[in-house]
């Protein structure tokens, strides 16, 4: 997948204003009132749906295509303001990791200032709330590529809690079971996390943390301990896996370090790394 084809799946912030118009005047038509706020609503629902959508659907077309009957009131909740700093963005805090997939290999902390200058306060992402007269509410969420890397982040990774519940005089067979149940379950969604596009982008734990977060926002059975689980297989399996296989197959077209590094996101040393694997790999062989 190329960089435009990415930023479509994402979708981009820069458009939001245009598609907040959009929103209101699609159920202004309709008359149904339409408010927009800057924190997560006090839901008085009973029942709120996330439902599963397109991913190459606009939010029009979502909104148009929701099975939400008799809406009475309808909420945009503007999410992950870009912060006024860049220093306290995802690559504010790794100078280093230039995102060169995203902002191009030649100017890439240019053309990313310029990104954050455009979007400085504003949203990179909204999340739709239909209310219905039934008491049931229906939310549809429209992310960004900038919010992968222009997030308010921390520089405190996460740190995983250190008990053991093997060492739980209470554990039993039951409870080994559903341990065994979620390790396979946290296995299949780091397969899932390693293989989604543009999750190589993610240069430490908490931009991992926050593009699975993303990425499994409308998996009602997906847990934050899965998440977490999942995070750190999904890492094991890209850096051991995938980018080998990508680097390799690019390297076998003519790639140099520079473009390879482009094409998959990780550096130009991570890359020269990695070919320098293959060769003595092929060399042994």
């Amino acid at each position: 997948m190329d960089v435009e084809q990415f930023k479509i799946l994402f979708g981009d912030a820069q458009t939001l204003p245009k598609d907040i118009e959009a929103i209101r005047q699609l159920f202004s038509d309709k008359g149904i009132p339409c408010l927009e706020v800057s924190k997560t609503p006090q839901l008085n629902a009973h029942s709120l749906i996330h439902p599963a959508t397109d991913a190459g659907q606009t939010i029009i077309e979502r909104l148009e295509g929701s099975p939400a009957q008799n809406i009475t009131l309808v909420v945009i909740e503007k999410t992950e303001l870009c912060p006024d700093k860049y220093e306290r963005t995802a690559i504010g805090y790794n100078p280093l990791h230039h995102f060169s997939f995203l902002f191009g290999a030649d100017t890439p902390e240019e053309n990313a200032r310029k990104e954050h200058k455009a979007l400085t306060n504003k949203p990179m992402g909204i999340t739709v709330y239909l209310f219905a007269a039934n008491g049931l509410c229906f939310a549809y969420k429209r992310a960004s590529w900038q919010s992968l890397v222009l997030d308010q982040t921390d520089e405190d990774p996460f740190i995983d809690d250190e008990y053991d519940e093997y060492d739980d005089p209470l554990y039993d067979e039951a409870e080994e079971a559903a341990y065994q149940e979620r390790q396979e379950k946290e296995a299949k969604l780091g397969q899932e996390l390693a293989h989604a596009p543009g999750w190589g982008l993610c240069s430490n734990h908490q931009q991992r943390l926050y593009f699975a977060n993303k990425f499994f926002a409308d998996r009602d059975n997906v847990e934050q301990g899965h998440i977490y689980g999942a995070v750190e297989r999904a890492k094991l399996i890209f850096d051991m896996e995938i980018l080998p296989e990508k680097v390799a197959a690019l390297h076998k077209d003519g790639k140099t370090p520079k473009e390879i590094a482009a094409e998959t996101g990780c550096s130009q040393a991570k890359a020269k790394r990695i070919i320098a694997q293959l060769v003595v790999s092929q060399e042994a062989q």
